[in-house]
């Protein structure tokens, strides 16, 4: 539907001849004929008596706009919501990012970014649906981190939030099954709140004599559940000293102002760009960035290998554009996982290892020169057009090769001995994929 057309001068003189002639001969013209009527005494007029038309067309157009608004804060969506205060919720938390980058950007001057500290927190939920108070935390993790030192320290802990609120325990034990696995009234959790908020605070504010507590960070998506756990925390400390941690920043917006700090990036990159680049599902799995609970479950919704592989992502996007060295505090540490076992199967297709292929006897020679039977073995499947093939598939004890990337002997000359190497080479930014929308179509150049 096209939108309507705004009046303009030429529109409110059509309509003050129309009610004119209704008022002269009781007949109201269409306005095709008072179109016809209208033009030649339009042209005819002066500047004057067009400009006073004109302004009549102007107060008219703010009427229009005011009675749309009036149409919106009296109508419901879908959902029952009133349209006219999810406009202006939509707009506020849009304003609202706007200040707080701003305030960001401006706490920066005169710092070295390098060396300024950022916090970034996760909180797993007993269940994301919409709650009813807040929403109640079953585990947090917090880290501590630097673009030059990379993570220096983090903390952790599983919170009691008490049972699940009447008619939500099957919403509960379902999300705990699809994702952070924490059962409820877990014996590791916490439940003295005064002294677990007690050492998050400690932890946030590094110079006690300093009111002064710095930002939060959390995905944009995490923004809303972080915010409720906080307050959650706060209000059941049962303390009447202040909330101090109020301050919980969208950590896409912190990428994107370090990005355009730098100067290197010609493009601003859209938000789902940045976000695709944290989101990377590389380290999940990897055993020493875990709690010793999800460690056990090989779950990766552990809040502090979240926090963690968020840091590593965020460190591998900026190393090359604001020129700092990625050492081992900025990369997870892999060689836990280079010890593992291959297990055998024990079955292929219909045999077992106790059967012989085809009900073949496999014999080999004795000493003696006689022939007697040989365990059984799995023959490779048969792929006559390629042997390479043949031999990739063969079904023997396999071996694993891992390859270590090590600096050259040049570079570990020049670079410091605990330098690792950026993987930024070969997940940039710019080699993202790109969204399906055109609004999101962006890509990252480099001006170097």
């Amino acid at each position: 539907m096209p939108p309507k057309q705004k009046p303009n001068g030429y529109f409110m003189f059509m309509q003050a001849e129309r009610q004119r002639i209704h008022s002269e001969t009781k007949q109201m013209p269409s306005m095709q004929e008072i179109a016809r009527i209208c033009t030649e005494s339009w042209k005819k007029l002066s500047a004057q008596d067009k400009s006073r038309y004109n302004a009549m067309a102007k107060q008219s157009k703010g009427k229009v706009v005011d009675d749309d608004d009036d149409r919106d804060r009296q109508r419901l969506n879908n959902q029952g919501q009133n349209i006219a205060e999810r406009k202006t919720a939509v707009k506020e938390v849009a304003n609202r990012r706007t200040r707080e980058n701003q305030l960001l950007v401006k706490s920066w001057n005169g710092k070295d970014i390098l060396d300024v500290p950022f916090h970034l927190i996760d909180f797993q939920v007993m269940y994301t649906d919409e709650p009813v108070d807040f929403f109640l935390p079953l585990e947090v993790g917090l880290v501590c981190f630097t673009l030059r030192d990379g993570i220096i320290k983090h903390m952790h802990h599983f919170i009691d939030p008490g049972d699940a609120p009447l008619g939500c325990m099957n919403l509960a034990l379902r999300h705990s099954d699809n994702t952070h696995k924490i059962p409820l009234h877990f014996e590791q959790a916490e439940t003295n709140f005064l002294q677990l908020w007690t050492q998050i605070t400690d932890f946030m504010v590094t110079d006690p004599d300093s009111d002064d507590v710095p930002p939060i960070f959390c995905l944009s998506n995490d923004r809303k559940i972080v915010e409720s756990c906080l307050e959650f925390l706060h209000y059941y400390t049962r303390s009447r000293e202040p909330n101090v941690l109020t301050k919980v920043y969208v950590l896409e917006e912190l990428v994107l102002s370090l990005l355009m700090q730098s100067g290197k990036v010609s493009m601003k990159p859209s938000e789902t760009q940045i976000q695709d680049s944290l989101l990377r599902n590389q380290w999940d799995y990897i055993s020493s960035i875990r709690c010793s609970f999800h460690d056990e479950v090989d779950c990766s919704y552990c809040s502090l290998s979240i926090v963690r592989r968020l840091c590593f992502a965020l460190f591998d996007i900026l190393s090359n554009i604001l020129d700092f060295k990625l050492k081992t505090q900025h990369m997870p540490d892999e060689t836990s996982n280079s010890a593992f076992t291959l297990v055998r199967p024990t079955t292929w297709g219909k045999h077992t290892a106790t059967d012989s292929v085809r009900n073949v006897r496999h014999t080999q020679p004795d000493d003696d020169g006689s022939r007697s039977p040989s365990p059984p073995r799995f023959a490779a499947p048969y792929h006559p057009a390629s042997s390479n093939h043949t031999a990739r598939r063969a079904w023997g004890t396999p071996t694993i090769n891992r390859n270590e990337v090590k600096l050259s002997d040049s570079n570990e000359e020049e670079e410091d001995d605990d330098e690792i190497r950026s993987r930024s080479d070969e997940y940039q930014l710019a080699e993202l994929r790109k969204p399906k929308s055109a609004g999101l179509s962006h890509h990252i150049y480099y001006c170097y």
